[in-house]
Protein backbone atom coordinates (compact mmCIF):
# COMPACT_ATOMS: atom_id res chain seq x y z
CA UNK A 1 0.00 0.00 0.00
CA UNK A 2 1.56 3.26 -1.12
CA UNK A 3 1.10 6.35 1.01
CA UNK A 4 2.19 9.82 -0.02
CA UNK A 5 2.26 11.01 3.59
CA UNK A 6 3.56 9.22 6.66
CA UNK A 7 0.87 7.88 8.97
CA UNK A 8 1.55 10.42 11.70
CA UNK A 9 1.30 13.32 9.23
CA UNK A 10 -2.03 12.17 7.80
CA UNK A 11 -3.59 11.60 11.24
CA UNK A 12 -2.26 14.96 12.42
CA UNK A 13 -3.76 16.81 9.48
CA UNK A 14 -7.04 14.92 9.88
CA UNK A 15 -7.23 16.19 13.45
CA UNK A 16 -6.54 19.74 12.30
CA UNK A 17 -3.01 19.68 13.67
CA UNK A 18 -0.95 19.72 10.53
CA UNK A 19 2.50 21.19 10.01
CA UNK A 20 3.17 24.36 11.96
CA UNK A 21 0.10 23.93 14.15
CA UNK A 22 2.02 24.00 17.43
CA UNK A 23 3.99 27.03 16.24
CA UNK A 24 0.74 28.89 15.52
CA UNK A 25 -0.67 27.84 18.87
CA UNK A 26 2.40 29.15 20.68
CA UNK A 27 2.05 32.46 18.84
CA UNK A 28 -1.57 32.81 19.88
CA UNK A 29 -0.75 31.90 23.46
CA UNK A 30 1.94 34.58 23.54
CA UNK A 31 -0.69 37.14 22.48
CA UNK A 32 -3.58 35.88 24.62
CA UNK A 33 -1.80 35.11 27.89
CA UNK A 34 -1.23 38.77 28.97
CA UNK A 35 -4.82 39.61 28.04
CA UNK A 36 -6.16 36.73 30.09
CA UNK A 37 -4.02 37.75 33.04
CA UNK A 38 -5.26 41.33 32.86
CA UNK A 39 -8.87 40.13 32.63
CA UNK A 40 -8.47 37.90 35.68
CA UNK A 41 -6.91 40.72 37.70
CA UNK A 42 -9.70 43.10 36.67
CA UNK A 43 -12.37 40.56 37.66
CA UNK A 44 -10.75 40.03 41.05
CA UNK A 45 -10.58 43.80 41.61
CA UNK A 46 -14.22 44.22 40.62
CA UNK A 47 -15.24 41.42 42.95
CA UNK A 48 -13.30 42.98 45.80
CA UNK A 49 -14.88 46.40 45.32
CA UNK A 50 -18.35 44.86 45.03
CA UNK A 51 -17.78 42.92 48.28
CA UNK A 52 -16.56 46.07 50.01
CA UNK A 53 -19.66 48.01 48.94
CA UNK A 54 -21.96 45.14 49.97
CA UNK A 55 -20.41 44.92 53.42
CA UNK A 56 -20.73 48.63 53.84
Amino acid sequence: MDRSLPIYASTASRRGRGRGWSRRRRGWLRILRPGLLATLIALIALGATAAERALG
